[in-house]
């Protein structure tokens, strides 16, 4: 962020995008929230403004509420989720008045395919590599 005032109201940029460990057709587990800030970055909290958001690139359709109005200078987006798959996804801000800003790239996991891996156990003990565990763990 900048140091200091640049002015009135002018740009979006969201404070958090939607993550890679989104199913499809399920609510993101980290829902978008979007500033508003003057040309240095620094947000500006007077004022009500109208964010809208969209599907800017990827396959599908945004679902659930895509309107918000600024508190304090951040729109809090709830229940939002995209029923088709794919990795190529980004979310696109809107409001009359403001530049628009664009969400980092995410995906969209299709149902029934395995999206993370957790140990269980580990070794208790270093191993080296390539050598056998002594006893087994689960994954």
């Amino acid at each position: 962020m900048g140091t200091g005032s640049f002015g009135a109201s002018a740009l979006l940029r969201f404070v958090a995008s939607p993550t890679d460990a989104n199913l499809q057709d399920e609510y993101f587990p980290r829902q978008p929230q979007v500033e508003v800030t003057d040309l240095g970055g620094n947000r500006v909290g007077e004022g009500m403004h109208t964010i809208s958001l969209s599907l800017a690139q990827g396959a599908g359709r945004l679902r659930g509420p895509k309107v918000r109005y600024t508190r304090n200078g951040v729109a809090i987006f709830n229940r939002l989720r995209i029923g088709t798959p794919g990795y190529d996804k980004v979310l696109m801000a809107s409001a009359p008045g403001l530049a628009s800003g664009m969400s980092a790239p995410f995906g969209v996991v299709p149902h029934g395919i395995p999206y993370a891996m957790n140990f269980i156990s580990s070794p208790t003990i270093p191993v080296m590599s390539g050598a056998y565990f002594p006893n087994e763990h689960a994954v």
